[in-house]
C-alpha cells in the first residue's frame, strides 16, 4: 500500500482565459466602417454648403379698412321688471282661481276671488244704519232749530252720520278686496293655494311676473364701464339663438354699481319691447351686442386679429442692461406685429400704434395699410427674417 505522501501529485488545470467581449464585438462593428472609409475618396474642403431655411407654415390675416366702430359681445338672460306675490288684503273662502301656470293674463285681468257673500251683507247692513242715521240727523236738525232737543244731541246725531259713512266705505271696500286683479302684464309664475280653500289676510296666493318689457341683463367687464360715457353711446342690440339669430334694439335701463368681486364686472339691464312674433319668457339665454362708433379714427386706420399683436416688451441681459437688439428702446404698453412680405415671404418687425381693442380685433392706427398681410398665431417664435407660408388665411 502506497503512503498517501507518495501519490503522484495531479497536474493542476490553469484556467482559460477569455477576451473581452464588449472589446471584441466593437472592432467588429468599426472595421466595415473604416473599409468603406478608405475606399471613399476626399471630399473638397469647399463642397459643404449651408442648407437653406425652409419656409414655415403660419397663419395670415390680411389688415382691413377699420369701420370706425368696435363690436363687443356678453352673454345675456331674459328678466322680468318685477317679480311679486300677490295675496287678498282680507280671509275668506277662495273659490275663484281662474288661472294657470305660465299664463300671459293682461293688466286688469281677475286671477282670484274669494266668496264674497259675507262682504256683500255686511256692505248692505252698513248702508241701512247710514240711511237711519241720516234720518235722525234730519230730525234732530229740525228740532234743534225750534230748541225742543239740546245741541248734545244735534252733535251726537252728525257723529253718528259720519260714523254710518266711514263704516259704508270700509265695508264697500272689504267687498273689493274680494277680488285679485293683475297688476300688470304679467306671467303666473306659479301658483301656490289651490282652490276652494280658507286663505288668511295677507297669504301668498301666487306669484307674477312683470312683462310689461322684457328686461336683459349682461355683466359687463369694467374697463368697457369706464370708457364709455353720455357722449359715446354704444348702440346695443340683443340677440337670440334659438329665433333664427333675430336682433331686437334695447334701451338701457339700469346699472348695479356693486361689482362683481371675481369676475370686476357690473350688471347692466336693458329693455326691449315684449315681441308679439316670439314667446320670450324669463330666464332664456341671449347675447347682447354692443357697437360703439369713433368718429375721431384716422380714415387709414386698419383691423387686424387680436392674435396678431405681440408686446414690444425690453429684455434685459445677465448684467440688467437694456437689449436693444430686443426692442429694449420700445416705449412701456408698445406693440408690434410681424408683417409678411408678399414677394419673398420674409416676416418683419413693424412696431404699430393702436387705438380700440376688443376680445377678437384691434384697430391700428399708424404702422399697417389696408392689404398688409400679418402673422396671427404663433407670433412668439418668429424673428426677423425668417420665411413663412400661408397656412390658411382668415
Amino acid at each position: 500500500m502506497t503512503p498517501r505522501s507518495e501519490r503522484p501529485a495531479r497536474a493542476r488545470r490553469q484556467p482559460v482565459l477569455s477576451p473581452p467581449l464588449p472589446g471584441v464585438l466593437s472592432l467588429l462593428l468599426l472595421l466595415p466602417l473604416a473599409l468603406a472609409a478608405c475606399d471613399e475618396p476626399d471630399a473638397p474642403a469647399d463642397a459643404a454648403t449651408p442648407t437653406e431655411e425652409v419656409a414655415r407654415p403660419a397663419r395670415l390675416a390680411i389688415a382691413e379698412p377699420s369701420q370706425g366702430t368696435e363690436v363687443h359681445e356678453f352673454p345675456a338672460r331674459t328678466e322680468a321688471v318685477q317679480e311679486v306675490d300677490l295675496s287678498f288684503r282680507v280671509a275668506g273662502l277662495l273659490n275663484q282661481l281662474p288661472i294657470t301656470e305660465g299664463e300671459l293674463v293682461p293688466m286688469g285681468t281677475l286671477v282670484a276671488a274669494l266668496d264674497d257673500t259675507d262682504f256683500a251683507l255686511a256692505l248692505r247692513e252698513a248702508e241701512v244704519n247710514l240711511k237711519s242715521a241720516r234720518q235722525d240727523f234730519a230730525r234732530k236738525q229740525d228740532l234743534v232749530n225750534r230748541n225742543v232737543v239740546s245741541r248734545q244731541a244735534f252733535d251726537d246725531a252728525k257723529t253718528a252720520v259720519e260714523l254710518a259713512e266711514v263704516a259704508v266705505d270700509k265695508a264697500r271696500q272689504d267687498l273689493e278686496y274680494t277680488r285679485l286683479e293683475a297688476p300688470f302684464d304679467a306671467i303666473i309664475s306659479r301658483r301656490l293655494v289651490e282652490s276652494f280653500t280658507n286663505v288668511q289676510a295677507g297669504q301668498q296666493i301666487m306669484r307674477l311676473q312683470d312683462v310689461s318689457e322684457i328686461r336683459v341683463a349682461a355683466d359687463i367687464p369694467e374697463h368697457l364701464v369706464a370708457r364709455h360715457h353720455t357722449e359715446n353711446t354704444p348702440t346695443v342690440e340683443a340677440i337670440f339663438p334659438f329665433l333664427d339669430d333675430l336682433r331686437f334694439p334695447l334701451a338701457f335701463r339700469e346699472i348695479s354699481t356693486d361689482a362683481n368681486d371675481v369676475a370686476q364686472t357690473y350688471r347692466i339691464e336693458f329693455g326691449m319691447p315684449r315681441p308679439e312674433a316670439a314667446n320670450i319668457l324669463p330666464g332664456m339665454t341671449a347675447k347682447v351686442r354692443a357697437t360703439v362708433s369713433f368718429p375721431d379714427q384716422p380714415h387709414d386706420a386698419v383691423t387686424i386679429p387680436a392674435g396678431a399683436l405681440v408686446p414690444a416688451r425690453p429684455t434685459r441681459d445677465a448684467d440688467g442692461a437694456v437689449d436693444g437688439e430686443a426692442g429694449g428702446d420700445a416705449a412701456e404698453g408698445a406693440f408690434f406685429v410681424w408683417a409678411v412680405d408678399p414677394s419673398s415671404g420674409a416676416v418683419s418687425r413693424r412696431p404699430v400704434t393702436i387705438g380700440h381693442m376688443d376680445n377678437r380685433t384691434v384697430t391700428v392706427l399708424s404702422g399697417l395699410r389696408a392689404g398688409d398681410p400679418v402673422v396671427t398665431a404663433g407670433v412668439h417664435q418668429l424673428r426677423d427674417g425668417m420665411r413663412v407660408k400661408p397656412l390658411r388665411s382668415e
